[in-house]
């Protein structure tokens, strides 16, 4: 393990690392960061989201380091607001993965950096639209959200940076786990319980902490990652020091350098503190 004192950035996890289960970021890790600045280290987010779900907490951060959005598939610029880099998924097999997903009833979301297309009354979109809520209230760009309707034909043509599908029974999960595992070019991960996080077969955390390093300059072991789940393994693997979450699963926490308090007990502020004093 690296000795702290050699760690030039910190990337973080937004949800169950950073955020709290409300999905607020605490006073205690604004501060935290500008307290990183303060030392003379970068911070960064590695998350599953796209980067106009990012946008609000970035804006409050004053975030000018790029972003590693879309489970580490796309690099955002956060003062131009667009992509350095991004790895877009084959359309062809993103319309086979919606169309399974409407004739077997899953609830579905197709993500790009304009438009998110949700199942009718998906899952997921209380979460947008609390985004969007936010988002307003920070006079930054809300989320466009819009149907996925049941003819996928628009997809040939447009940007697709990753898709999701939410199931919670474990018999119907699985079917759809065996259905991306007959794809050539697609991967999926679990980002949360009950969630396939979709994207381009070998992208991962990991090599979006390596995309970030290439880019900065600052070499992998010099990089302290935070993570709560099984999609942050991959960058706990590259990193010189890796954080879980007291929220994080047992077998997450065994893969890790140190353990966090929860994310809802200002983890991520607290280890911070404990690093620079």
């Amino acid at each position: 393990m690296t000795d702290f004192k050699n760690i030039k950035l910190i990337v973080a996890d937004m949800d169950g690392t950073f955020l709290r289960s409300d999905k607020s970021m605490s006073q205690a890790n604004l501060e935290a960061v500008k307290l990183l600045r303060a030392n003379g280290i970068e911070f960064s987010f590695c998350t599953g989201r796209i980067a106009t779900q990012t946008l609000v907490y970035c804006k409050e951060l004053d975030q000018k380091m790029p972003i590693l959005t879309s489970q580490g598939a796309v690099v955002w610029d956060s003062i131009e607001n667009k992509p350095l880099e991004a790895v877009y998924m084959d359309n062809g097999e993103a319309i086979r993965i919606a169309d399974f997903c409407r004739d077997n009833g899953y609830d579905n979301v197709v993500l790009t950096h304009g438009p998110v297309y949700c199942t009718p009354n998906s899952s997921r979109l209380w979460n947008y639209q609390r985004n969007n809520i936010l988002a307003e209230k920070l006079n930054v760009q809300p989320m466009d959200l819009q149907v996925l309707t049941e003819d996928h034909g628009f997809m040939e043509n447009i940007q697709i940076s990753k898709m999701l599908i939410a199931e919670k029974d474990p018999i119907r999960f699985q079917k759809a786990q065996d259905f991306l595992n007959t794809l050539t070019t697609t991967g999926y991960t679990v980002s949360d319980f009950g969630l396939l996080d979709i994207t381009v077969a070998g992208e991962n955390k990991g090599q979006g902490v390596k995309r970030l390093s290439q880019i900065t300059g600052i070499p992998l072991e010099q990089i302290c990652v935070f993570g709560d789940y099984y999609n942050d393994l991959d960058m706990f693997h590259v990193a010189g020091i890796s954080v879980a979450m007291g929220n994080s699963p047992e077998d997450i926490k065994a893969q890790a350098d140190l353990i966090a308090p929860s994310n809802d007990e200002d983890g991520f502020a607290k280890m911070v503190q404990t690093f620079l004093n």
